[in-house]
């Protein structure tokens, strides 16, 4: 949060969303982002182009995991997660369209399914693939898993989180 507004206020731009910061983790990445901010500024061209995936931790030897965003369509839930996973795997979230100047919310489940697989086979072509969402991210990540499958592709694990970080102590009541 320090880096966004010390970038806003050095740089003079109104708003730099925090998503931009984990689209572009490493300095070279966010130093051309905020060069094309800045042109398209000067321009007023809009820039939109919409990849749901999200690095989140780019470190691992092993296949990444990806993870679906819940109802709401943001990733931000997955930033804690994807910090003390130590599990040596990237971990990757797929956000939904619509957040951004100029971009489109999907038109159908089915859309934004496909997209997603589009965008998962284009970071990693070949399984295994590693997939979890977050409630209606959940039922998601269960059919991306059977897209994948149908094209032959495999998949070694589905995860569905469905308790809200702030109950987890409530736990123990249903037990």
């Amino acid at each position: 949060v320090r880096l966004k507004h010390f970038l806003q206020e050095r740089l003079e731009i109104p708003d730099i969303p925090m998503i931009d910061l984990l689209r572009h983790p490493a300095i070279g990445e966010l130093c051309d982002f905020l060069a094309g901010v800045l042109r398209s500024a000067a321009t007023g061209e809009v820039i939109s182009r919409y990849n749901p995936l999200i690095c989140m931790n780019p470190h691992g030897s092993k296949p990444p995991v990806f993870l679906v965003h819940p109802g709401v369509g943001e990733v931000l839930v997955f930033v804690n997660l994807a910090r003390v996973l130590g599990d040596d795997r990237p971990v990757y979230a797929l956000r939904a369209r619509g957040f951004d100047i100029g971009e489109t919310t999907f038109q159908s489940f089915n859309e934004m399914v496909s997209s997603y697989v589009d965008s998962i086979e284009a970071r990693q072509p070949e399984g295994p693939y590693y997939l979890g969402g977050y409630s209606f991210g959940g039922a998601v990540a269960f059919e991306i898993a059977k897209k994948l499958e149908a094209k032959g592709k495999h998949v070694a694990w589905v995860g569905v989180f469905n308790l809200p970080p702030h109950i987890q102590f409530r736990m123990k009541e249903l037990i």
